[in-house]
């Protein structure tokens, strides 16, 4: 597989219904790192430990990025706006252009939010492409905090 390129979309299957996850558009994606990069990024250092096995530091108490109701809101919007259901006639948005769900999805806490999961995951892997690494490493090493592990 090439490291360079990835699909535009994935399916997943999750309670027994197909959703396509597509990619955020640029301006979204733009949107997303621009405003919660630097609410995370003070974070970064507990992560970098996690990921060298020390989880004493990270804790979902630790990260609260909205302000308000309305912000999560339209977080939860721009990342639901890439999730699609299969119907019998094609795929079709969770969420309309308004910010309402899909009636089936209205009141499934749980399978809106592992969406919002799949969501994010599938749109980060542009992070870890061998090309964006590189630029990636160089812009948190730019930051004071960050001391590269030799």
């Amino acid at each position: 597989m090439d490291n360079q390129r990835r699909e535009n979309f994935e399916i997943i299957e999750l309670d027994d219904k197909k959703f396509k996850i597509g990619k955020f558009t640029a301006l979204n994606g733009a949107y997303l790192i621009v405003n919660f990069f630097p609410k995370i990024a003070p974070l970064l250092p507990m992560i970098f430990n996690a990921l060298n096995g020390d989880y004493s530091t990270l804790g979902i108490a630790n990260f609260s990025p909205f302000t308000n109701k309305e912000q999560f809101k339209n977080f939860l919007i721009d990342v639901l706006s890439t999730v699609q259901v299969e119907r019998k006639a094609g795929y079709f948005s969770i969420i309309d252009e308004g910010g309402n769900f899909d009636i089936e999805f209205e009141e499934n806490t749980f399978l809106v939010s592992i969406l919002v999961y799949k969501s994010l995951q599938f749109n980060a892997k542009d992070f870890f492409l061998e090309k964006n690494r590189n630029i990636l490493q160089k812009v948190i090493q730019e930051f004071s905090f960050f001391t590269p592990q030799t």
